[in-house]
């Protein structure tokens, strides 16, 4: 499967309805998130800490359009419109993440981890990366 037919390379994440904002990953759960500055942008994904949101951002939205990115604000699973996940570890995230930015077609991008989602960011990048080598 193809990014066009709205699969990840991996060909099983696929977007939600129309206007969702959430992607449905292989294990079957749903994975939502926000998005906020220039649709063409760079991505940026932001990680929130816990608790958290996708609404997490800076309250001047003309600061990611003039930066020309597109920050991209995924819910960890159990947090607002993402379905949790039992038994989880922490190595479960960064697949979730790649799963994400398969089903959106970004294959360069940027991370920013806030709280407790500072110190892990820089191991989600790694991982997601490494998966896509």
């Amino acid at each position: 499967m193809s990014a066009s037919d709205g699969r990840g390379s991996r060909g099983c994440s696929r977007p939600a309805r129309s206007g969702d904002r959430s992607v449905w990953l292989c294990d079957g759960r749903r994975l939502s998130y926000a998005e906020y500055g220039t649709p063409d942008g760079k991505p940026v994904f932001l990680f929130h800490g816990i608790p958290g949101s996708r609404f997490l951002r800076h309250p001047d939205a003309s600061i990611a359009d003039g930066l020309h990115i597109q920050l991209i604000v995924p819910e960890q699973p159990g947090m607002g419109m993402s379905d949790s996940q039992r038994r989880r570890t922490l190595l479960d995230w960064p697949a979730d993440v790649r799963e994400l930015t398969d089903a959106r077609g970004a294959d360069l991008f940027a991370v920013v981890g806030f709280s407790s989602e500072a110190a892990p960011a820089s191991e989600d990048l790694h991982l997601v990366r490494s998966a896509h080598v």
